[in-house]
């Protein structure tokens, strides 16, 4: 019987498996993830040499060849991964867990797929392999700011995108802010502990003139913005004295 579960864990059936499980399923540029990897045994006991884990990219892109005929061809990267064990003597049903914590890099492509791979390097036998999506958001040192500037506002984040090495936030007016300002843009970077780029201010059209300037977008008026990245009280202060000039007291 055990010669044949032998058999069978060999095929990858009756034999230990890997699962991956995060402390969160989101993560921004230069943010940490965290994390276990679960090995748990099968029917049988094996030797697991080793358990690795990493942060891969993946994408795919497409490829023409000299008749013209082109296919989709798929490309990955690893970031970042670690060994997180080796020499285990897994016994059956074993379970056994852990610990892992890897660095999402500044400007990965958020419009790739991101995911966590861990793998056992197990003797004789298929190595299980277990994968976790993981989806990239804007850091919090650039989208804390630009939830504070929303909150000065009165004006929801209606989208965000990369801009540049860091990130641009679009507010969208609502109500009577449709009034006063067409929207207002966070451009946004952060170099060491500190943040900086512009708020983009684009007010709405009242005459010919601004109609004509918006049509080239010479109506949009651009105020640069610094601030140490935990500071938001003072990020607070500037974009209230910027869009003082703009809102109405109290507004």
């Amino acid at each position: 019987m055990d010669f044949i579960k032998k058999v069978g864990a060999a095929v990858g059936l009756g034999g230990c498996e890997v699962e991956v499980q995060l402390s969160t399923a989101a993560a921004g540029w230069g943010e940490p993830v965290k994390g276990e990897v679960l090995l748990r045994g099968g029917s049988i006991a094996q030797d697991v040499d080793n358990i690795g884990v990493s942060l891969v990219e993946r994408w795919e892109t497409h490829r023409t060849n000299s008749r013209g005929d082109t296919r989709e061809v798929s490309r990955s990267r690893i970031h970042d991964g670690a060994r997180l064990a080796s020499g285990i003597a897994l016994r059956p049903d074993e379970e056994r867990r852990f610990a892992f914590e890897m660095t999402v890099p500044w400007g990965g492509d958020m419009t790739h797929d991101w995911f966590v791979e861990a793998d056992a390097g197990v003797p004789m036998a298929a190595d299980p392999l277990a994968r976790h999506p993981l989806e990239l958001v804007p850091p919090a040192a650039l989208m804390r700011p630009a939830e504070v500037l929303s909150e000065v506002a009165g004006m929801p984040i209606r989208y965000w995108e990369p801009h540049g090495a860091g990130m641009a936030f679009e507010l969208a007016p609502e109500g009577d802010r449709k009034r006063l300002l067409d929207g207002i843009r966070l451009e946004a970077d952060l170099e060491g502990e500190t943040v900086v780029g512009a708020v983009v201010v684009n007010p709405q059209e009242h005459s010919v003139a601004d109609v004509l300037k918006a049509l080239v977008h010479a109506d949009r008026r651009s105020f640069p913005v610094r601030f140490a990245r935990y500071d938001l009280e003072a990020a607070r202060r500037r974009f209230a004295e910027i869009l003082g000039g703009f809102l109405p007291a109290g507004a």
